[in-house]
């Protein structure tokens, strides 16, 4: 398992704007992952400069990043790559439950002052919408049909904030798709025309970059599973919905040698609910996740004799 349990990123500085001021470069270095950046292009470099940091976690929507890496010579010392492939179809990105994008977490070599991120979305996401029917100001709504028949919001997870339409931008979702005014445009839309692409846009939520805490993979018995959280509401026809989140709980124990103790120990409780990244398996991306120590470690000797003990632990993702 890795943790990154510094932060020595000193700034973060993009070559796109924002899809708006809510949503610029500098919302990826806050705590609340759902406050993203939301990039005005489908293709953006993000440079962190992050001098002295062993590691770094970036949660992101992109069907591909490449992330260099640069001394204060700007020298490249490296680089590391991942694809994803995104379908309208899929489940994850049906998932309206949670804000989690892909999540990347890499080492980085020593010398390094600058982690350049690069993301790019280039897939037709476009599905059976085929049809923009104006309301003016920007305002209107997406259909199928070519303008027969309107959609729900719900069965069309490629409407989201930032997603491009043709060569305009979704700045604002209201409404189940039906209404003339529940969706607005960044600029244009305000003439009705032909769908002929959608692409989804470039998301960062979270990048941490510090100081790395490696320990072995975690022992056999570790756990993934999800809690559900939220308010429930009760309806004017009496019945209960729920409007809530859900998020990864990983849990489980390490192996610690005596060697590593004291300063496991100390790392461990000095981040106790503070926020972190970590790798909880090393063979696996999916276990990369920014979240937090919802209890105390507590230690435990393996073997009576041994110098070797186990750790048990509980990572709560951060929604």
């Amino acid at each position: 398992m890795k943790l990154i349990y510094t932060d020595l990123i000193t700034s973060v500085t993009s070559n796109k704007s924002h899809l708006n001021s809510d949503y610029s470069i500098a919302k990826v270095l806050n705590n609340y992952p759902k406050q993203a950046y939301i990039s005005n292009s489908t293709n953006t470099r993000i440079v962190v400069a992050c001098s002295g940091a062993e590691a770094i976690f970036i949660s992101y929507l992109a069907e591909s990043i490449q992330v260099f890496f640069e001394n204060s010579s700007a020298q490249i010392l490296g680089s590391v790559s991942k694809t994803n492939s995104y379908s309208v179809d899929e489940a994850y990105l049906l998932n309206g439950l949670t804000h989690w994008n892909d999540g990347f977490f890499v080492e980085v070599p020593s010398n390094t002052a600058n982690v350049i991120i690069q993301l790019v979305n280039t897939t037709n996401v476009q599905g059976n919408i085929d049809h923009w029917s104006a309301a003016g100001d920007s305002f209107g709504k997406l259909m199928t049909g070519t303008g027969s028949t309107t959609i729900n919001h719900d069965d069309y997870p490629q409407i989201r904030l930032g997603t491009f339409v043709g060569g305009s931008q979704i700045t604002r979702i209201t409404g189940l798709g039906d209404g003339n005014r529940n969706l607005k445009f960044a600029s244009g839309g305000t003439t009705d025309f032909t769908v002929s692409s959608m692409t989804l846009p470039v998301v960062v939520n979270t990048i941490r970059a510090g100081k790395l805490l490696t320990t072995v993979n975690p022992q056999v018995g570790l756990t993934e599973s999800s809690e559900e959280f939220g308010i429930t509401e009760e309806n004017a026809t009496g019945l209960n919905f729920r409007i809530g989140e859900s998020r990864r709980v990983f849990a489980g124990s390490l192996s610690v040698k005596e060697s590593e103790r004291a300063n496991v120990t100390r790392i461990l409780k000095g981040i106790r609910a503070q926020p972190i990244a970590a790798e909880i398996l090393g063979y696996q991306e999916s276990t990369s996740v920014f979240g937090f120590l919802s209890v105390q470690p507590t230690l435990s000797y393996s073997t009576q004799g041994s110098q070797l003990y186990s750790m048990n632990f509980e990572i709560k993702e951060i929604v």
